[in-house]
């Protein structure tokens, strides 16, 4: 196109210029949260409002000397620090998961520059400067804003004025379309163009105000979308002086959609709230009942004796409403949030090392749920990459390359295939590499075949392009896939018998009397040709007919009258792990439906060689887009199960079969949609998730929740994998936090009625919970992706967050955390082993303690010493930890290897090993803030031994009341260096499918 034209673009040098003058296109980036301000957000937590208001209570009481400073001073560090902890995390996951957006929005344009403008390159649009030369072709989002200097296009400009219909975009007849865009001003020094000197001037010989005009036929605006046709567009306009830059709307807009965990999470975590205020009422009650009625005996002479002490009954209230709000901070799972964006912001990245760029959180969850794929056929089975194989004449002989073709024939052959495009074609003899600029997939492989040598060879031969400024293109019907047909009508011009390589006469001949290459036509060989279409197209070759005519174009159907040249037979090789990527998404329990244009032999033919229709294809169905139409919606969905290909597919089939697949009620599945051209794009936000391809158009990416940077199927596998194991580490770590807040609540609940007051305090139970929640979200959120989840059914699109065994394994492994705190807090041998007690008689005791000793309140360290030891108390607090501790290794894994794969997240074991060291640390230094004494080496190793026998438990309580641990396959995962996963999974009978 550029070269029929003669339009140049930027040197490198006047590229540079041009930004010093003008600037480049950026746009400014959206506002973000700062780490003040989010610190300020997360202390309207209801939890930190509670907590607030007890602070207040403890330190009125301080001031009246009914309660310790300490304890005060510890809540109020308490509050920092978690405030600050959940502050760093999600200001640090946001700028992670901003930067990973960031790389989902970098679009590049084709531009001409290079050191003389005319060499077509890919430039991101943010490095686009005043003065750019752009091909626009079907499928772009136009970069900026700027006049049309050669081509037409079809334009949606529904982004700036909410009008659906396009609008063609074209020259104005007017216009000098043909100059160098740095004539106006230009300057000469020695005979050589001053780059420097023109783009300043032509800076400056602008219109101060460019035309906002979006009627405007020659002008093209930022943000809308090329439908269709081809155009160059000259840049005139950056930034935020565009219509879309005034107007600040992102091209890559946040999802507002809720995403349908975290709705679950969120109801999860309200369900649980409700019942921890309800639960902490009732105790705080129940503990009133106990320090009246029950520890008087239940005598009313008694009970009016202990309301008469004033000091005694507001401080044992003061402790009803401390104990009401330990319950609150045991039960209230608040790391959810956290846990979350930890675990999306590390697998977003994993995902982004295996080629697959997440744009919403709403596609990766999904993806896990999927249960039917509608994917295409080209770029995502196959490669995308069109070769030809042979030329098939109408007299049904086979041309393998272009010198073979007789004279006429051959030079009517490169007539057709050059003058229908506006492709150029860059030839590396060096490097045996062909490079195409402005063009199609079809396009590319016909002109592949003017360049191809002998069968065999691998090699390319150099030729002359055919130069098409003898040429005027006189109409143009763009390829649809309703019309399945593109024809241009060109008119010549001085010398247009000498634009085909060689055979020159041939060519004029062939002008002259196109009827000379025809041969006789009738209905035999017509049959003929036909049955060797048929059989080329059953072993999954694409034909593409060449034909010539003098006739008008019609854009709705081809002229009735042409003359046949051959068909042109292209293959399309499948990706080798195609086979692989279809078993194992069909094991995955995920249905795989080939959407393609292709007729139905090709479609079948390429389905049945990658398994998507099996070697009896009974009860699988192939359909055509005309079939799909004389049908109904419940027709459809009948048939849908057993849907394996749709053949000549047009753009609303596919919004068609999502739509009926997604159904109502039961039957309802989680459908997603691959796709790569713009028309692809109302599919793709209609699918549940959508993945569109790397290569493809930049509407079809806008559109999509996850985009195919490779464009490979195993890609889209690995998505499914991720989006199950995000699902399934986030129940993990529930488990675990619910396992916790179910023990540290009955602890709390029953130590009072075993004379415990405080077997763990207040500020114990905020250490619990800022190590189990920060830390455990940190070890869970690493987990590796396990091929073994490929084996499982999709998850439910209503599936509960906390499943049947997940119940089991909370309330057993609860119940049996509290009942073992129990032992460990009444059994003497228990108390024996931790028992460094200074006899009561040799500490004499301060008269004023006295005062208080019929009061519920934390004993400090030196009541300890008289009342039943620190050392005791330490004991079971770090018990408590360690426990807990090592039920995460329970959590972890279903399975009864508790160490399989857990060197693939090393984060885990160094977590843990940090909450062990934490809890020694602390209770060596932590003195009289967190009630602790050191311990000693004995005293650790006991510690460690008896809180380890929660491992065992669970493990007999899978044996005895699981069996998924039992009958796991065993499965074996290498990571490459870059952190891809290559899996091989493998059981006794069998070895499974691959995903390289």
């Amino acid at each position: 196109m550029w070269k029929a034209s003669g339009i140049r673009g930027l040197t490198n040098l006047e590229v540079q210029q041009s930004y010093a003058v003008h600037g480049g296109n950026e746009l400014p980036a959206p506002e973000t949260t700062t780490f003040c301000e989010k610190f300020r957000e997360n202390f309207d937590d209801p939890l930190i409002h509670i907590l607030c208001v007890a602070l207040v209570i403890i330190f009125l009481l301080a001031v009246a000397g009914y309660a310790e400073p300490m304890e005060g001073g510890g809540i109020g560090l308490s509050i920092i620090i978690s405030t600050l902890v959940a502050t760093f995390s999600e200001y640090k996951n946001e700028n992670s998961f901003r930067v990973l957006q960031q790389k989902a929005s970098k679009i590049a344009t084709l531009c001409l520059r290079g050191m003389d403008g005319q060499t077509p390159m890919q430039v991101p649009i943010d490095q686009l400067v005043i003065g750019d030369i752009v091909i626009l072709q079907g499928g772009d989002r136009i970069p900026a804003d700027g006049d049309i200097l050669s081509g037409s296009i079809l334009v949606d400009q529904s982004t700036l004025n909410g009008e659906s219909v396009p609008v063609e975009k074209t020259t104005l007849n007017s216009r000098r379309n043909s100059e160098n865009f740095f004539e106006d001003g230009m300057m000469m020094v020695n005979g050589t163009h001053n780059g420097g000197a023109s783009a300043a001037n032509y800076g400056r010989s602008m219109k101060s105000s460019p035309s906002e005009d979006l009627a405007q036929l020659n002008r093209v605006f930022r943000g809308t979308v090329v439908e269709e046709g081809e155009a160059m567009m000259r840049v005139d306009c950056l930034g935020c002086k565009t219509v879309f830059g005034k107007l600040a709307v992102s091209l890559t807009q946040t999802d507002k959609r809720k995403q349908p965990l975290k709705m679950k999470l969120e109801v999860l975590a309200q369900t649980i709230a409700r019942l921890s205020y309800a639960g902490s009422i009732l105790i705080a009650v129940s503990f009133l009942f106990k320090q009246l009625v029950i520890d008087n005996h239940f005598s009313l002479l008694e009970m009016g004796v202990y309301l008469s002490k004033f000091g005694v009954v507001v401080h044992d209230v003061v402790t009803a409403v401390i104990l009401a709000i330990i319950i609150v901070v045991c039960a209230v799972p608040e790391g959810l949030p956290t846990m979350i964006a930890v675990v999306l912001s590390l697998n977003m990245q994993r995902l982004l090392c295996d080629q697959v760029l997440v744009r919403h959180l709403l596609g990766i969850e999904t993806s896990g749920c999927l249960e039917i794929l509608f994917t295409d056929k080209t770029g995502t089975i196959t490669m995308g990459c069109f070769s030809p194989h042979h030329f098939l004449s109408k007299n049904l002989n086979q041309y393998k390359t272009l010198p073979e073709l007789p004279g006429g024939l051959n030079a009517a052959l490169q007539f057709c295939i050059e003058a229908s495009s506006s492709t150029v074609v860059r030839c590396e003899k060096a490097l045996n590499k062909l490079e195409f600029f402005g063009s199609n997939p079809t396009d590319a492989s016909l002109l592949k075949f003017l360049y191809k040598t002998t069968e065999g060879q691998g090699n390319i031969v150099i030729r002359k392009e055919m130069d098409r400024k003898h040429l005027a293109v006189m109409q143009e019907v763009r390829f649809s896939s309703r019309t399945k047909f593109s024809a241009r009508r060109v008119a010549f011009q001085e010398g247009a018998y000498y634009i085909v390589d060689q055979n020159e006469s041939s060519f004029k001949q062939f002008i002259h009397n196109p009827n000379n290459i025809n041969t006789d036509f009738d209905k035999y060989h017509k049959e003929r040709l036909q049955a060797r279409v048929n059989h080329l197209s059953s072993k999954g070759q694409r034909l593409v007919a060449i034909a010539v005519t003098s006739k008008e174009l019609n854009t709705k159907r081809p002229p009735d009258s042409m003359i046949l040249l051959g068909v042109m037979c292209l293959v399309d090789k499948t990706r080798p792990d195609s086979v692989r990527c279809i078993s194992q998404a069909r094991k995955a329990g995920v249905q795989v439906v080939m959407v393609t244009g292709d007729k139905i032999e090709t479609a079948s033919a390429v389905a049945r060689e990658i398994g998507i229709l099996g070697p009896s294809s009974d009860r699988s169905v192939v359909l055509t887009s005309q079939e799909m139409k004389n049908m109904t919606d419940k027709k459809l969905a009948s048939i849908i199960p057993r849907l394996s290909v749709v053949a000549r597919a047009l753009p609303s089939d596919k919004s068609r079969l999502i739509r009926v697949a997604q159904g109502t009620g039961e039957g309802a599945k989680v459908v997603g949609m691959t796709g790569d051209g713009i028309n692809d794009s109302a599919a793709l936000r209609l699918a549940d998730v959508s993945f569109a391809m790397g290569n493809g158009a930049e509407v079809a990416k806008e559109a999509s929740d996850i985009v195919i940077l490779d464009n490979r199927l195993s890609s889209i596998v690995k998505s499914i994998l991720y989006g199950r194991t995000i699902f399934k580490t986030i129940r993990k770590f529930v488990m675990f936090q619910s396992t916790i807040n179910l023990s540290s609540t009955l602890i709390v609940f029953i130590g009072p009625f075993m004379g415990f007051d405080f077997p763990l305090t207040l500020i114990q139970l905020l250490w619990v919970n800022l190590v189990m929640d920060t830390l455990a979200a940190l070890a869970f959120g690493g987990e590796a992706a396990d091929p073994a989840f490929l084996h499982e059914p999709p998850l439910a699109r209503n599936q509960a967050i906390i499943s049947p065994s997940m119940w089991r394994s909370i309330i057993s492994n609860g119940l049996y955390i509290a009942f073992c705190s129990v032992i460990f807090l009444t059994w003497d041998p228990v108390l024996a082993m931790f028992d460094r007690r200074i006899p009561a008689g040799d500490i004499p005791m301060d008269k004023n303690d006295l005062l208080f000793k019929e009061t519920a309140k934390i004993e400090d360290v030196g009541e300890l010493r008289v009342q039943g030891g620190p050392v005791f108390l330490t004991a079971f607090f770090s018990f408590f930890i360690f426990m807990c501790s090592f039920n995460a290794w329970n959590v972890r894994t279903p399975k009864l290897n508790l160490i399989e794969n857990v060197t693939k997240n090393m984060g885990f074991i160094i977590v843990i090993a940090s909450i062990f060291l934490l809890q020694i640390l602390f209770c060596q230094v932590g003195g009289t803030l967190l009630r602790t004494v050191p311990l000693t080496l004995r005293e650790w190793s006991c510690l460690t031994v008896i809180s380890s026998l929660v491992i065992p438990f669970d493990l007999l309580r899978k044996i005895l009341f699981e069996s998924e641990g039992l009958r796991v396959p065993y499965s074996r995962k290498r990571y490459t260096d870059d952190g891809r996963i290559d899996i091989k999974l493998e059981s006794t009978s069998e070895v499974d499918s691959k995903l390289d």
